[in-house]
């Protein structure tokens, strides 16, 4: 896969409704944890954290990769804001989990792309999931005009596959790479191996900010322009704070980039109206008096990982 056909596959999903945006969920995560079909769909609702560190930044981890033997292969990852709202996973899971828990007052999904929690409900949502990518994208007239320009087949599996060769493609090395897809290969029978701490933060990191295109921001308000968290919980992600516990601080990760996307006039599409309407009618309440009315109160600041 390629970099425009992956771009084509999340606009033709985002084409269809609503519905699909779990589906592009999936996409998003798949490609910022360099992640299997299967490991993102048996991945659970609560492994999503804040960042203990960067309060700016989310971690979760995968379980259960083919390449993943014991619990030391599976440490924490961080996750970032993206420049391109396009791949941003947290711009991403903020308007997915707003609007499920919204939507269908789900508030105890055990899975994080399903409702059902019985121990085959992955399996059945990774099919389901297999079947609209190839449906609505492989299949696709638009789509196919697009890939014949590239040799080579295409499959759920080539999500994997994308985001592990553009990071080799500018300019990381085979170790970093195998740090944040979590592969071993023949180095996991190496000594070293099992005395190397597998939790590398700053390797996941800068392999999280080469994930993120244009890349890695933290959302933060413009200066003058700052509100209460209170405004947060409130106003951005209330079904967010209800499904976390109100010390996970998830509001206030998610909620700067929610915000900064009800002000983004082509982000429109991406988010419900009703969800728009809230946002912007909860800032105007408290707006400091000095900001300017019907200004994006946040910004994206570049980050430098090192």
């Amino acid at each position: 896969m390629t970099l425009s056909e992956f771009k084509r596959a999340i606009e033709l999903l985002e084409a269809g409704s609503y519905r699909n945006i779990r589906w592009t969920s999936c996409l998003r995560l798949q490609f910022n944890l360099i992640g299997r079909g299967d490991d993102v769909h048996e991945m659970e609702t609560t492994n999503l954290k804040r960042h203990p560190q960067f309060d700016f930044a989310l971690q979760t981890k995968l379980n259960w990769s083919k390449n993943v033997n014991d619990e030391r292969d599976c440490p924490p990852q961080i996750m970032l804001g993206s420049m391109n709202p396009l791949f941003c996973v947290l711009l991403d899971l903020a308007i997915y989990l707003e609007v499920k828990f919204s939507r269908d007052g789900s508030l105890h999904s055990k899975y994080l792309f399903t409702d059902e929690v019985d121990e085959k409900a992955p399996k059945r949502c990774l099919a389901a999931y297999s079947r609209a990518v190839k449906k609505q994208v492989f299949d696709n007239p638009a789509f196919l005009e697009l890939s014949r320009q590239t040799a080579g087949g295409l499959g759920v599996h080539s999500i994997r596959k994308f985001p592990a060769s553009w990071i080799k493609m500018i300019g990381g090395t085979q170790d970093e790479i195998d740090v944040r897809g979590r592969w071993k290969g023949k180095s996991g029978n190496r000594v070293s191996t099992r005395y190397i701490n597998p939790e590398q933060q700053y390797t996941d990191a800068k392999m999280a900010g080469l994930l993120c295109m244009d890349g890695p921001v933290k959302y933060e308000f413009k200066p003058g322009a700052g509100v209460g968290r209170a405004f947060f919980i409130e106003f951005v992600c209330p079904a967010i704070n209800r499904y976390f516990p109100d010390t996970s601080l998830m509001a206030d990760v998610l909620g700067p980039p929610l915000l900064w996307a009800c002000f983004e006039p082509t982000l429109e599409y991406r988010i419900p109206e009703w969800i728009r309407t809230r946002v912007r009618d909860g800032y105007a309440s408290c707006r400091p008096q000095d900001f300017p009315e019907d200004v994006n109160p946040i910004k994206k600041s570049l980050l430098v990982i090192f």
